[in-house]
C-alpha cells in the first residue's frame, strides 16, 4: 500500500491470558482480538500478521487469523523452566502443522542462545538474539 507497510506486530497479547482475573473478561477480550484480526485481514489481505506470545489459550483462538507467533524471552534457567518450554515447543509444533503459520523465536541478550539456536534449527523456527534492550546493531 502506499505507506510501504509490510505488516503488523501485534504486541504484549500474553497479558490477556496472564494480567486477567475475571475469566468472562478473559473470553471478551480474546474474541475481540479475534475480530481485530478478521478486520485487518479483510482490510489488508497482503500483509502479515504476526502475534507476540499469547502462547496459551489465545492461540488456539488466533492460530487460523495470523501468519506467524513470536515466541519471545522464553525462560532458559530452570530444568523445570525447560520442561515447559518442551511442552510450548509441542504445542507450537502441533499448531504450526495444522494452520502453517511460521514460528519466530525472539530473545534479548539471551544468556544461553546456543540452547534457544538448537531449538530453533530442530523445531524449524526462525531465531534472532536482540542486543540488550533491543537497542544496538542488528546481529
Amino acid at each position: 500500500d502506499e505507506n510501504n507497510y509490510d505488516g503488523i506486530f501485534i504486541d504484549t497479547l500474553a497479558y490477556i491470558e496472564e494480567c486477567v482475573d475475571l475469566e468472562s473478561v478473559m473470553f471478551s477480550q480474546m474474541l475481540a482480538v479475534c475480530d481485530f484480526l478478521k478486520k485487518v485481514r479483510t482490510d489488508h489481505p497482503d500483509k502479515e500478521i504476526i502475534q507476540n506470545n499469547a502462547l496459551g489459550l489465545t492461540l488456539n483462538y488466533t492460530k487460523d487469523l495470523i501468519d506467524a507467533v513470536c515466541w519471545e524471552n522464553p525462560p532458559v534457567v530452570s530444568p523445570d523452566q525447560r520442561k515447559m518450554n518442551k511442552l510450548i515447543i509441542s504445542k507450537l509444533n502441533k499448531i504450526r502443522k495444522e494452520s502453517g503459520i511460521k514460528v519466530l523465536l525472539l530473545t534479548e541478550d539471551a544468556a544461553d542462545p546456543k540452547y534457544f539456536k538448537q531449538v530453533a534449527d530442530k523445531n524449524d523456527f526462525l531465531y534472532y538474539d536482540a542486543p540488550k534492550d533491543y537497542i544496538g546493531p542488528v546481529r
